[in-house]
């Protein structure tokens, strides 16, 4: 076994302890884990805190609840599909896949839409996002989906890297249960821990300094209220030779709280003896615990990718470089909810779909034509229907589907906006453009008689006109056109002159 085949085996066992590989220069170089732990660890370059054993438990912080919750209200709003990959590149979609409808009602309790929220949030805590799969027989297909939280789960390896996963062990009581790896699905949707990458790496390991910091600048804010709410006070002898003994002291502190605190607040209180009350101004806005608290939330929504205005944090409200919430919202999805949703389409292609079918060229996708953050704005989208159809770029039955309306077979015409006119979708190019109407033919007129000119005489220039030839012309004009035609009376009623030479000008 050579080294790389050494290196391999050690991988495969899950042996991610340093490995020195020989250089061309005779040193060496070192990959893997050092003693002090490296890649996504809990701790803090610099510092020997263990942030991780701080924080505990983190779905107890505000900040990762508010982007939990929101992941998980918006996840499912992009239902799954089946579709189906043809030579051409086209794809079809399989509206009743049996894959999808076991995801869409995975069993009796709950339905998809719950079980995905449980699993993001899951997954966004951890890195793991787990379900078990039940069978009604050994070989059968599955029957029932079930969210496992991450902490019930685990998966089991040879040390001799003989398989990269044997089994997953499953904790619900003290008696570990055995799973087989193809009863889990296993979603790693933020990417593979490099301690171990059969674990999915959970982003908020990086995160665990920002978190304890937001949890101690929340936690002094509530001893801030709770101790100094109202101003404590010092209670003095007003006399310097005056002594009060330990126990009279005591004495009366208890009887000053139990008058003047919590409900009693405002009272009168009057000495027994000359003393002076003292009071200790506090003024929590001397303190900008505020700006204390944004650079946590604005570390751990970049960390995510969602816009901290979206979950509603202080840090996106003060910050807010979108122009509307819409636009925060949108950026959201493209940033963090779509590259995870492709990630775990593309493993339950692989750990689930291959229950179902074995055809090659069925994949499965989100479908985000009901996410409405991701759809154009409904004034804007008629805006552009009535554009496109003005312009005779689509029919009029595709403007009407742009803006949710039903195309009706009358719609299938463009609008021509030089002629105004409708054109069928099968005209050829000739036919786009009609040709301006043929001017109607003269009727010869029965009771006229024809405009007959001397032989030689012509209406060109040059020619000779007589009374006889401009009473023919006016008289055939009148036929044609009626006697009440502007150019007859015209013809009819101007006098007409000799030039000299006895013929018409």
């Amino acid at each position: 076994m050579n080294l790389l085949e050494k290196a391999w085996a050690g991988f495969k066992a899950g042996k991610l302890t340093a490995m020195v590989f020989p250089t061309s220069g005779g040193s060496t170089s070192t990959w893997g884990a050092s003693s002090d732990g490296w890649g996504w660890g809990s701790g803090v370059a610099g510092t020997r805190l263990d942030y991780a054993g701080l924080v505990g438990d983190p779905s107890q912080s505000s900040v990762v609840m508010c982007l939990c919750n929101w992941a998980g209200r918006n996840y499912p709003a992009a239902p799954l599909q089946a579709v189906r990959r043809g030579a051409d590149g086209t794809e079809t979609i399989l509206p009743d896949d049996p894959c999808i409808a076991l995801m869409d009602r995975p069993n009796p309790v709950y339905g998809g839409a719950l079980m995905w929220a449980a699993l993001i949030a899951d997954a966004m805590l951890s890195g793991q996002g787990y379900l078990l799969k039940r069978r009604a027989a050994a070989s059968s297909r599955p029957v029932e989906l079930w969210w496992v939280p991450s902490n019930l789960l685990a998966p089991v390896w040879p040390q001799d890297g003989s398989a990269w996963i044997d089994h997953y062990v499953y904790t619900p009581t003290a008696t570990p249960i055995r799973v087989e790896v193809a009863d889990v699905i296993h979603l790693r949707p933020f990417g593979l821990d490099p301690h171990n990458p059969r674990l999915g790496r959970a982003p908020l390991q990086a995160l665990y300094a920002d978190i304890w910091t937001d949890q101690e600048a929340q936690a002094y804010t509530g001893s801030i209220l709770r101790n100094l709410a109202v101003p404590g006070v010092v209670i003095a002898p007003k006399a310097p030779d005056q002594r009060m003994t330990l126990d009279d002291a005591e004495r009366a502190k208890i009887a000053f709280e139990q008058k003047f605190g919590a409900d009693n607040r405002g009272r009168a209180f009057v000495p027994t003896g000359a003393v002076d009350v003292t009071r200790l101004s506090f003024n929590p806005s001397e303190m900008d615990l505020a700006q204390l608290r944004r650079l946590p939330e604005e570390r751990v929504t970049a960390v995510f990718g969602i816009p901290a205005v979206v979950a509603g944090l202080g840090a996106g409200l003060d910050h807010n470089i979108y122009n509307n919430v819409s636009q925060a919202r949108e950026a959201a999805y493209e940033e963090f909810l779509m590259p995870i949703q492709r990630i775990n389409a593309h493993d339950l292609a692989t750990q689930l779909l291959p229950d179902f079918t074995t055809d090659p060229h069925i994949r499965l996708r989100h479908d985000y034509s009901f996410v409405r953050a991701l759809q154009d704005d409904q004034d804007a989208l008629a805006k552009r229907a009535v554009e496109l159809f003005q312009a005779g770029v689509i029919e009029r039955g595709e403007a009407r589907e742009l803006v949710g309306l039903v195309g009706r077979p009358a719609d299938a015409v463009y609008l021509l906006r030089s002629q105004t006119v409708l054109i069928e979708p099968d005209a050829t190019p000739e036919e786009l453009v009609p040709a301006p109407p043929a001017p109607a033919a003269l009727p010869a007129p029965e009771d006229a008689p024809p405009l007959a000119l001397p032989p030689g005489k012509s209406l060109k220039a040059g020619g000779v006109i007589t009374d006889a030839d401009l009473v023919a012309a006016v008289a055939y004009w009148e036929a044609a056109v009626g006697a009440d035609d502007p150019l007859a009376t015209i013809l009819d009623a101007v006098p007409v002159a000799t030039n000299g030479t006895g013929h018409h000008g």
